[in-house]
């Protein structure tokens, strides 16, 4: 089954703890759930359905795909590193059968951090830290030396909240992307905005030109790779 075709997918945090994965493990048994995979070592567990392996599991190469593929893995997420090149060299050398999946919008996880950095400035300390937080539902952001402004994307765990610290400019790779299976990753955009985007892409997949997104087009890696 493609990842196109599960009406859900259960998305794992990079980290988290055993019991949380305990947890994930029964639900996704019980209900039998596709599961987005977000880093190796969670692959070595007997998710039931569908395997998804995402952002954090690196996908680069032909033998990659193949090591994800004998560890039970049908769909991927390729790395945001490759370019159009390495993609199409990549999707024409695999004979996986796995289902290929691009990024072609979301911004990109620069980093994750262990500690909270709004608890940190509130001074909140102990077991009812997060629970005195007044930035819990809010938006928070570091800025650079640059004026680039990073958002702080909280991951809410029972052993206490991880960040992610995503980037300032999301990638949009707009009608430069090929057609094959597609990623947007909304993190930080509001309603409308999300419904602007996923209907962007929707109609450039339906072979239509859509009007411009209010967002400018950015290619990352996707126009030179990593040298």
């Amino acid at each position: 089954m493609a990842a196109q075709e599960a009406q859900a997918a259960l998305c794992l945090p990079g980290q988290c703890s055993d019991k949380v994965l305990n947890s994930a493990l029964q639900y996704a048994v019980a209900h039998n759930t596709p599961m987005m995979l977000d880093n190796i070592g969670q692959l070595a567990l007997p998710w039931p359905g569908l395997r998804i392996a995402g952002n954090g599991i690196p996908a680069w190469n032909p033998q990659s795909l193949h090591l994800l593929a004998d560890l039970g893995v049908s769909s991927v997420v390729l790395s945001r590193e490759l370019s159009r090149e390495d993609v199409a060299q990549l999707v024409a050398q695999s004979d996986t059968q796995q289902e290929l999946i691009l990024p072609v919008y979301g911004r990109a996880r620069a980093m994750t951090l262990n500690h909270c950095p709004a608890r940190l400035h509130a001074l909140h300390t102990g077991q009812n830290a997060c629970r005195n937080c007044g930035l819990q539902g809010s938006q928070a952001t570091l800025t650079d030396q640059y004026g680039g402004t990073y958002s702080l994307q909280k991951v809410r765990l029972p052993e206490g909240c991880i960040n992610h610290l995503l980037f300032h400019t999301p990638l949009h790779l707009g009608n430069a992307a090929p057609i094959m299976s597609w990623l947007i990753d909304l993190t930080t955009e509001d309603t409308q905005q999300s419904v602007d985007i996923v209907r962007y892409y929707r109609a450039l997949m339906d072979g239509f030109v859509p009007p411009d997104l209010a967002i400018p087009v950015s290619f990352g890696r996707w126009s030179d790779g990593v040298a």
